[in-house]
């Protein structure tokens, strides 16, 4: 047995020790008890239904993609491209690929790049262990036979690939304490990706928001469907501005609704509560802050959708992209020294009106603070965090440059724990339960 293991055994038995004496062993920590796979079988029998692919939300599956030399050319190509245009002006291709999953073959298959420092980062530092979009019936005019096709009942799913966070499940671990306390958010789960039979690292397989995603959360699918983003007045919400706002759904509809929302949200003299889902939102604000979350609405305005509802009425806030949570994206103030010591009594920046909203009304600010109180007490992920780090230590170990976002692959087990760099990027990523720990802490005797 190598020294490293036995290093990282003994901080597992410390940290099972930890929990054990403030008493947190308990907390089943959202698994379900399925056979844990292995490097060598890489998957779990589980029926072709959505609800299947993330049932067992602790376990790793495996995917395989075949993709002809030339379409990985062309795609990398295209890349190339679009890293010399400016974020909001890149728009990537797809290519055709066969997906292969539990026995199951499904053939030209979409797949293309997605996002932004995450992918356009490491793609820049030399590393192949990029983030993709697979779209199951993209390409059927060319293939009809492909038309309405799903993977387990989803038109889309999206490989992300753990950019700045070693332990590559802070996303997986944030979406299911968003859901767990009754916010809108898509599943996550770990899932080892080969292309061409070769290890290309571990990857978060996630749900898209899109029409399949709002039948399944709203029974109706039919709203119009919005990302803003960008950071400024568009994804603040406090301006409408369209050139910072991303229409999914309708798109050669009108967009009078998201423009009459954003000024009657700015009108002190409208009650929120009649035009926005303010009981989803408090979990996401009370959650989003407690494990500093805020590479999101709360310090950067962007990565989230808002839905517009027909069924309530109301709109939705969806949270999207959390890679860089528990304390990994520091704002001005706080660093990997300090950010446990994120404030909660005004945790957003000026000029967040979901936010100042919210919490300018006297119930939904007692909510708040007592989810706030409730995560003090809760084990914020760090239960689930060594069930899953044991589970997906065999593939994550295997990583390697260029197929990597970490230094080396022993960043896996130190950063459970322990601060570690993060390649071409400077700031540093804290260890996980340590924050956890520290941020627990600070919640309890604020």
């Amino acid at each position: 047995m190598r020294s490293s293991d036995l290093g990282y055994i003994g901080g597992m038995k410390a940290w099972v020790n930890w929990l054990a004496s403030v008493g947190l062993l308990w907390v089943a920590a959202c698994g379900s008890g399925g056979t844990v796979a292995t490097s060598d079988a890489g998957v779990l029998p589980t029926p072709p239904i959505v609800e299947a692919l993330f049932d067992a939300p602790d376990d790793v599956i495996r995917l395989d993609i075949e993709i002809e030399p030339t379409e990985i050319a062309l795609m990398m190509s295209d890349l190339e491209v679009q890293d010399s245009l400016p974020e909001e002006e890149r728009d990537y291709d797809y290519f055709d690929c066969t997906v292969r999953f539990q026995g199951t073959t499904y053939e030209h298959v979409g797949i293309r790049h997605k996002g932004n420092s995450s992918l356009i980062q490491p793609y820049r530092d030399g590393r192949t262990k990029l983030h993709y979009k697979l779209d199951f019936d993209k390409l059927d005019d060319d293939y009809p036979e492909t038309e309405d096709r799903t993977f387990l009942g989803m038109d889309k799913v999206n490989l992300a690939n753990g950019f700045r966070d070693p332990t590559l499940m802070r996303d997986i671990l944030t979406v299911g304490l968003l859901r767990e306390f009754g916010a809108q958010a898509p599943r996550a789960r770990s899932c080892a990706v080969y292309f061409n039979d070769e290890f290309r690292g571990l990857y978060a397989v996630i749900e898209q928001v899109d029409k399949t995603f709002l039948r399944d959360r709203f029974g109706d699918d039919s709203g119009n469907l919005y990302k803003p983003g960008g950071g400024g007045e568009g994804g603040a919400l406090t301006r409408f501005v369209p050139e910072q706002i991303e229409k999914k759904t309708n798109k050669k509809e009108s967009w009078s609704d998201l423009e009459e929302f954003i000024e009657e949200l700015n009108d002190p003299d409208v009650d929120i509560e009649t035009i926005f889902d303010v009981d989803s939102f408090i979990p996401w604000l009370a959650v989003s802050v407690a494990i500093c979350n805020l590479d999101s609405y709360l310090a950067r305005p962007h990565n989230y959708y808002l839905y517009n509802n027909p069924a309530t009425g109301l709109f939705h806030f969806i949270s999207w992209d959390h890679n860089v949570s528990y304390g990994t994206n520091t704002v001005d103030g706080f660093d990997h020294t300090n950010v446990h010591t994120y404030p909660v009594d005004v945790p957003s920046i000026p000029g967040t009106p979901l936010v100042e909203r919210v919490l300018a009304v006297a119930e939904y600010r007692q909510r708040y603070e007592a989810l706030i109180d409730q995560l003090a007490r809760h084990p914020m992920g760090s239960v689930r965090a060594i069930k899953l780090h044991a589970a997906m230590r065999p593939w994550a170990r295997m990583e390697r440059f260029p197929f990597s976002v970490m230094y080396d692959s022993s960043d896996f087990d130190r950063n459970l724990d322990e601060l570690v760099a993060v390649p071409a990027f400077k700031p540093n990523t804290p260890g996980l339960l340590d924050f956890i720990e520290k941020r627990r802490a600070f919640l309890l005797t604020r």
